[in-house]
């Protein structure tokens, strides 16, 4: 199935496609980021640690183009924010928010 017919599909407009690709929206995602890790680390047991991600190739994009951010909460789980490159490009980035159960 096509990205398009998915967005489409949930009731969103196609304009959203093309917000993927548009850097005017990276200082909103840089912004947001940060709130994230600002509303989560109530749940950390430790403070935050950040990591840098290894390319997975030789053409990816370096290490330090990717931020992860990482604490242990309650139990065995990790919380993990993440900004990515989405178009190296383009300049453009997406963030990402998961719980990681580490046992």
């Amino acid at each position: 199935m096509d990205v398009a017919d998915i967005v489409g599909s949930l009731g969103f407009p196609a304009s959203l496609l093309d917000a993927a690709h548009d850097p005017s929206w990276d200082p909103l995602i840089r912004a947001e980021t940060d709130e994230a890790l600002r509303r989560t680390e109530r749940w950390c047991t430790r403070p935050w640690t950040q990591a840098n991600p290894r390319p997975a190739t030789e053409t990816s994009p370096e290490p330090s183009a990717a931020q992860l951010h990482m604490c242990p909460v309650e139990g065995s789980a990790l919380l993990v924010v993440g900004r990515f490159v989405s178009s190296e490009a383009a300049g453009t980035w997406q963030v990402s928010v998961a719980v990681i159960d580490a046992s």
